[in-house]
């Protein structure tokens, strides 16, 4: 990853307690122009194919590109009363309420059951990338939602 990038693309872990998404999202939202969206952008997308295992890049894309999908996909919450709480109550699931331990002792088919089973797996941390570019504190925390309970979809 070259220097720009590695700039723009630090890897900072929530070590928020309770899970405060505002704060979440006020503590790693960075404001980049749309010229530095643009070289953001384009590196990401080189350094991606140059290494399609370089998770940063992907969700550096992901963020920089997604907007409409993000919109889109907040509606589709807000179209049900699980999604409508969901929005409201803005709840993580991250290491400062839970450990992998924790999420195990949950029922067999809950989620946080199945997304513990995932993270054992394939021997991942709870903790998912902070949302950083995306400007909208509602969509940050759609994609910060998806980040943590999308992958658990794979199984």
């Amino acid at each position: 990853m070259n220097k720009f990038t590695n700039l723009l693309i630090k890897r900072t872990a929530s070590s928020l307690k309770g899970g405060d998404f505002r704060e979440l999202f006020r503590k790693n939202y960075i404001p980049i122009t749309q010229f530095e969206k643009v070289l953001l952008s384009v590196t990401s997308c080189v350094e991606g194919l140059k290494n399609p295992t370089d998770s940063n890049s992907v969700a550096c894309i992901t963020e920089l590109t997604s907007n409409r999908a993000l919109r889109k996909l907040q509606i589709l919450m807000n179209s049900t009363p699980d999604g409508r709480r969901i929005i409201k109550n803005r709840p993580l699931i991250d290491s400062s309420k839970y450990s992998i331990k924790d999420l195990m002792a949950f029922p067999d088919d809950s989620l946080g059951r199945r997304y513990g089973e995932f993270l054992t797996t394939y021997n991942l941390e709870i903790d998912r990338a902070p949302v950083r570019y995306v400007n909208s504190e509602d969509l940050a925390y759609v994609l910060t939602r998806f980040r943590q309970v999308s992958l658990n979809d794979y199984k």
